[in-house]
């Protein structure tokens, strides 16, 4: 298939698309309707954990060194690093 036949069928394809949109727009605007409302039924129920000690080993050395820090200083949740270097 060449690029002008294969430009051809995606034409074909969007016009009669866009041709059906027009034609049944209730219908689209009622199924994106439904679809976002299963969507954020669903995306309630996603857990996210953005602790990246959650992704190590428990048994980890950088997480036991964590845990060290967390107990000692309450906590990395802020730690900042700041680097100063020379020009290249």
């Amino acid at each position: 298939m060449s690029d002008s036949s294969a430009q051809g069928v995606v034409d074909r394809f969007l016009k009669r698309f866009s041709q059906w949109n027009l034609r049944f727009w209730p219908t689209m605007i009622g199924t994106s309707i439904v679809l976002v409302a299963v969507g954020l039924f669903f995306a309630q129920k996603v857990k996210l954990d953005s602790d990246l000690k959650s992704l190590l080993p428990k048994r980890a050395q950088s997480v036991v060194s964590l845990e060290k820090i967390d107990q000692k200083a309450g906590g990395t949740r802020d730690f900042k690093v700041v680097l100063w270097g020379g020009e290249f």
